[in-house]
């Protein structure tokens, strides 16, 4: 004699969750893999990428799969130079005296202490004498007369230290199926002659 359709029902509501389950967590595995050895393959792949950009200044790199077709680039991220003020106070003394118009008072309303104020060289003062009257000379600042601008010193952008990925394509689809043409190189076997790590089955090509 059958069981009632409610308990067939539930017996295989059971079996699905099992299968679900265990595709979940098959999948996660997988995952949790792959990110471990891309974490690690991110430091190790960064030092041929930078001592490319050291001897030719390239900072992009065309990836391709064997046939040719552009799949994307990976491109090392570059900071960027900045002027900085190393000393507050000499700053605010030179600009106090040569450029007395860019110092503004500051009231510090009363809460618990008296009310009070102090004078500051203003936010922006910096950047808009930069764009026009100071000068880069090396890691120094000067005035269009040449005077150094004593406590303001401009940094080079360091090294860089991380890189990205794109993939080919100007729209989200587009990215897509640049996506799908990998994936679909990868279980052809086309990428069987590189070393894709431990967490991804190698397919002979």
């Amino acid at each position: 004699m059958s069981a009632p359709a409610e308990e067939r029902a539930e017996e295989i509501t059971v079996v699905d969750i099992r299968e679900e389950n265990l595709r979940f967590v098959f999948k996660k595995t997988i995952v949790d893999a792959l990110t471990a050895e891309i974490k690690k393959d991110r430091e190790e792949h960064i030092k041929p990428l930078l001592e490319e950009w050291r001897r030719s200044g390239n900072k992009s790199f065309s990836v391709a799969l064997p046939d040719g077709t552009k799949i994307g680039q990976v491109s090392l991220t570059e900071g960027k130079d900045a002027t900085v003020i190393a000393d507050d106070t000499a700053f605010f003394m030179w600009m106090k005296k040569n450029h007395p118009e860019e110092i503004e008072t500051v009231v510090v309303p009363e809460k618990v202490v008296p009310a009070t104020s102090y004078e500051q060289v203003k936010p922006a003062a910096l950047n808009r004498l930069l764009e026009e009257e100071f000068i880069q000379a090396g890691d120094q600042i000067i005035t269009k007369d040449g005077e150094p601008v004593p406590g303001v010193e401009h940094l080079k952008a360091p090294e860089p230290s991380q890189f990205s990925v794109t993939y080919a394509g100007t729209k989200a689809a587009d990215k897509d199926k640049t996506k799908q043409k990998l994936f679909a190189a990868y279980r052809n076997g086309d990428l069987a002659h590189l070393n894709l790590g431990s967490a991804l089955p190698q397919i002979e090509g």
